[in-house]
């Protein structure tokens, strides 16, 4: 953000607002900012007709937006907390959070940034605990509680959770994923019922960021398996 046009931003921003009675404030200056790359002086732009109390759901919306984007959680903690405060949508509002949130959430994951995904799990649960968004996580986490434990039955058990997660989100290659990890990890002569699992993650989720490992694990698995079946003969 270029600081010295800051004041330029919050003065237009105060005198946008001061037609707001007859049109409503704008979005369009916000929103340029935005698309140029600045998201400190898109927030500071909604900030200001904020500040004026001429203030819509739309802009309330797109300060949390920005706010999220520059991971400054506790502001975006706070604009959440003021537009539910006005009335200001309260549906549409904890709509776009718990968006951004799962999103979050998803990204950590495929990134295996457990502690980030734990932190944007709570988040959604505490919005919405009986979402779908919030039991697709609550699953993986479970999931992956079980699969770090190891033992057989808890294998088994992380399969089923991996499963429920996979039935929530039916666009996600993460289920998968560590649907083949785990069944690896259980049975390390099972490779055809792992490869299927890391295919059908690849084939929902070719260029996610799991992707690269998850195409060097299934290799991995194949080489291991062609070993075996040479030393075996068959």
């Amino acid at each position: 953000m270029n600081v010295r046009r800051l004041p330029i931003i919050i003065l237009m921003g105060t005198l946008l607002a001061g037609c707001a009675s007859f049109f409503g404030p704008s979005v369009k200056p916000g929103v340029e900012l935005a698309n140029a790359g600045d998201h400190d002086g898109a927030l500071a732009y909604y900030q200001s007709i904020i500040a004026t109390g001429k203030v819509t759901p739309e802009i309330y919306r797109k300060a949390y937006v920005e706010a999220f984007q520059l991971e400054k959680f506790s502001m975006a903690d706070q604009l959440f907390a003021e537009a539910i405060g006005t009335g200001n949508e309260v549906d549409s509002m904890q709509t776009l959070a718990l968006r951004l949130w799962y999103q979050r959430a998803l990204t950590a994951m495929s990134n295996e940034h457990w502690i980030t995904t734990q932190t944007a799990t709570d988040k959604i649960s505490s919005m919405a605990n009986e979402s779908r968004q919030a039991k697709f996580c609550q699953h993986m986490l479970a999931g992956k509680t079980l699969y770090d434990k190891g033992s057989t039955k808890q294998l088994w058990d992380a399969i089923g959770e991996f499963g429920s997660a996979a039935n929530l989100n039916t666009k996600s290659g993460l289920p998968y994923l560590w649907m083949g990890r785990t069944r690896y990890k259980n049975d390390r002569t099972n490779y055809d019922a792992a490869l299927k699992e890391y295919d059908r993650a690849l084939s929902l989720e070719p260029n996610a960021p799991f992707a690269k490992a998850a195409k060097v694990e299934a290799d991995n698995i194949k080489a291991v398996k062609l070993k075996m079946k040479k030393f075996w003969g068959n």
